[in-house]
């Protein structure tokens, strides 16, 4: 009987990682899915430090380091809860020399939503 439940403990724990990892917690990526919303998306504006676009967002999913003085891209893959769009994309650019937001786009991302999905 001790040996049935110590067995069972693993198995629920394993049991529970899989049904939350098929609740969409993890981008195809490997990284974070965001849970992000158009409010959110509003309140970003050029000129954030970015910390404070950390603190708004999260973590991003991808971090790229452009080079040449191009400054870096954070992608957020997220859901939309509030609008019920999942698979979306948030491109956010930084500026080399500052840091500072510069531009930002969001819209649907093809790749996580193969035809016929």
């Amino acid at each position: 009987m001790q040996l049935r439940s110590r067995l069972a403990r693993p198995l629920v724990v394993l049991a529970l990682s899989a049904t939350l990892a098929a609740c969409g917690g993890v981008a195809p990526s490997g990284g974070p899915m965001n849970q992000i919303t158009t409010d959110q998306i509003a309140r970003l504006q050029r000129g954030m430090s970015a910390e404070d676009v950390r603190k708004l967002l999260g973590e991003p999913t991808q971090v790229d380091r452009m080079g040449r003085g191009r400054g870096d891209v954070w992608t957020y893959n997220y859901i939309d809860r509030a609008q019920a769009t999942p698979h979306m994309q948030l491109f956010v650019w930084f500026d080399p020399t500052t840091g500072k937001l510069t531009r930002f786009e969001s819209g649907f991302n093809q790749a996580m939503h193969p035809a016929g999905d």
